[in-house]
C-alpha cells in the first residue's frame, strides 16, 4: 500500500513514505477464547507467560534498515520515545521506555532494557537477561525460568537458584517503588 504513495502527484515532492513511520505490534499473545495458538510459548492473552506476552512488532520507515532483525525484547512502552525521535522532537526526561531508532540503526549495541517487568492486578513477571520470575496470584509463589533453554516455561528453577529468585525480587521491588 505504502508503495503506492510514492510520489502521488508526479511533482517529485515528499511522499507519504518519507515522512512516516509505520508500527505494528500487538497488544499481546493470542486469545485461548478464538483458538490462538501461541506455540512454542506458554499460555494466552492476559497471561504473564510468554505466549502471553511476546509478540513480534514491525517497525518500518524511512532511513531504517531493510530486513533487519532485532532480537532483543523491548517494550510497547518504547513506541512513543521512538515516534517522538523520529519526528524530531524532544523527548520529555520523565517518561517510560526509550527509542529504538539508535538499536534499529545500529548508533547504539545492546538492549533497550536491562529488565523487563510487566504487571497486571495480581500476576508480575520481570525478565532479566534470559531469567524470568513470574508469579499468577497474589498467593502464589514466584517460579524462576531461563528463557533460553526452556521458552515454553516448563520447568520453575527457583529452588535451584534462590540467588537468582533473589535478585529479580530486587528488580521487582525498585519497579514498584518508581
Amino acid at each position: 500500500i505504502l508503495s503506492s504513495l510514492e510520489d502521488p502527484t508526479g511533482d517529485g515532492s515528499i511522499s507519504l513514505t518519507d515522512n512516516t513511520l509505520v508500527i505494528f505490534i500487538n497488544d499481546n499473545g493470542g486469545a485461548s477464547s478464538i483458538g490462538a495458538d501461541n506455540t512454542p510459548f506458554r499460555d494466552f492473552k492476559g497471561s504473564i507467560f510468554e505466549g502471553g506476552t511476546r509478540v513480534p512488532m514491525i517497525i518500518a520507515g524511512s532511513g531504517l534498515p531493510e530486513n533487519a532483525t532485532f532480537h532483543s525484547p523491548i517494550h510497547s512502552i518504547d513506541i512513543l520515545p521512538t515516534c517522538l525521535d523520529a519526528a524530531g522532537a524532544i523527548t520529555p526526561a520523565k517518561i517510560d521506555g526509550v527509542s529504538l531508532l539508535p538499536y534499529l540503526n545500529s548508533t547504539i549495541h545492546g538492549v533497550p532494557h536491562e529488565v523487563i517487568t510487566i504487571r497486571n492486578d495480581t500476576k508480575v513477571s520481570v525478565r532479566k537477561g534470559d531469567w524470568k520470575i513470574a508469579k499468577n496470584t497474589t498467593n502464589s509463589p514466584f517460579l524462576l525460568y531461563d528463557l533460553d533453554e526452556d521458552p515454553r516455561e516448563t520447568t520453575d528453577l527457583a529452588n535451584s537458584h534462590p540467588e537468582i529468585v533473589t535478585d529479580l525480587l530486587k528488580e521487582f521491588t525498585a519497579f514498584e517503588t518508581t
